[in-house]
């Protein structure tokens, strides 16, 4: 006998009525660590337990209309699509995006309007997704961009040909993500070159005693001058696994993941069992996919 609340019973219904099932999964009713872990997994089983569905006329909007006609083979570009769209929204919370008030931001607007595109079928989310590309730009971008995360918007999963869902947009839409996304990417590379100065500037006041340079590292009050110093003690002693720990939490706070990532596995390529790098090396690498 199946229990009315079981895994089993609960898939069976699912099965039944996908639809109804995902919009249930997403309305609120879960805790949001569940809507998290349900967000990833839900898309397929909706895309692969129903035909393609326009709205109930069987026309879709004037006002965006994808060049493209879906067909059932493109379920699962769809579903990947779903899939990475979820993740970008799972990833604003750690990558410590705020919202105007300086809380946590949350795009419900966005996360609405994609659930019932979802509920519509395969074609309605490309073309939600490509609505976003020709609409006035909102301040999430700049806050984006201050987070350093422009991978986090949708523009950068349809200016990407190489993603498995590259065909459901055309060359146009590609083009029209990477304008947008362009004067974001300058002024990142902007800030950044910037931090670069500021670092060297900082380093060339730096002494040049491997033991001072270690009591001003335990000191560091800012990120940038945790960067400073504990790049150049690694220039002495290339081998301090501290230093490098040191480095890569300087670099993790500023946003630059990949070079934190880079410090993390430069401490567990001399020492494998370093609690402090396999921890941050793997808070890292779950915000870089």
């Amino acid at each position: 006998m199946v229990r009315k609340g079981s895994p089993v019973r609960v898939r069976q219904r699912a099965l039944a009525k996908p639809l109804e099932t995902a919009a249930f999964l997403v309305s609120g009713v879960l805790t949001r660590r569940r809507q998290r872990l349900v967000g990833r997994i839900w898309a397929t089983l909706v895309l692969s337990t129903c035909p393609n569905r326009a709205d109930t006329d069987g026309s879709f909007p004037d006002h965006v209309r994808s060049d493209t006609v879906l067909h059932m083979e493109d379920h699962e570009a769809v579903a990947a699509l779903i899939r990475d769209l979820y993740w970008q929204i799972d990833q604003m919370g750690p990558r410590g995006i705020k919202d105007a008030a300086g809380n946590p931001y949350n795009p419900s607007y966005y996360k609405r309007g994609l659930k019932n595109a979802i509920e519509r079928g395969d074609q309605a989310v490309v073309e939600y997704v490509q609505r976003y590309l020709y609409k006035p730009p909102s301040d999430g971008y700049k806050k984006l961009e201050d987070a350093d995360s422009l991978d986090l918007a949708c523009e950068s999963l349809i200016a990407d040909a190489d993603m498995p869902y590259a065909h459901l947009f055309s060359d146009a839409d590609r083009q029209a993500a990477r304008d947008r996304l362009a004067p974001h990417i300058k002024a990142i590379k902007a800030r950044k070159a910037d931090l670069r100065a500021r670092i060297d500037a900082r380093r060339a006041q730096l002494p040049a005693d491997v033991g001072e340079l270690r009591g001003l590292a335990s000191h560091a009050v800012t990120s940038e001058d945790a960067i400073a110093v504990n790049l150049t003690i690694l220039e002495r002693a290339p081998d301090d696994v501290v230093a490098m720990n040191r480095l890569g939490r300087g670099y993790e706070a500023l946003g630059l993941l990949e070079a934190a990532g880079d410090a993390f596995r430069r401490v567990l390529a001399i020492n494998p069992q370093n609690a402090i790098a396999k921890r941050r090396l793997a808070s890292v690498e779950r915000r870089l996919r």
